[in-house]
């Protein structure tokens, strides 16, 4: 019995550090600066997400509500494609 989901590395990697704290505790101070240090820096990393939005002061409400709707399509089709994508692998491996 088992679900065969595969797992990403990056959670792998999170319960490998979770239990190497829960293991060694002495862990989490060598691991504590560089966890400061990335989130510190963490706004710079969402920098580019918003960064085109400082530049359109001189735009009308026409081309603003153009990127909302385009924003809003693409979100609602990805999400629409995730489920399909989940209901062929539930069907196939079900």
């Amino acid at each position: 019995m088992g679900w065969h989901l595969p797992a990403p590395a990056a959670l792998i990697g999170l319960a490998l550090l979770f239990l190497g704290f829960c293991c060694v505790p002495s862990l989490v101070g060598i691991v504590e600066p560089a966890g400061q240090t990335l989130l510190r820096q963490f706004p710079l990393f969402l920098y580019p997400l918003g960064a085109g939005f400082l530049t359109l002061h001189g735009f009308g409400a026409v081309v603003l509500l153009k990127i909302l709707v385009a924003i809003f399509v693409s979100l609602v089709l990805s999400l629409v494609v995730g489920v399909k994508v989940f209901c062929l692998f539930k069907n196939k491996h079900g």
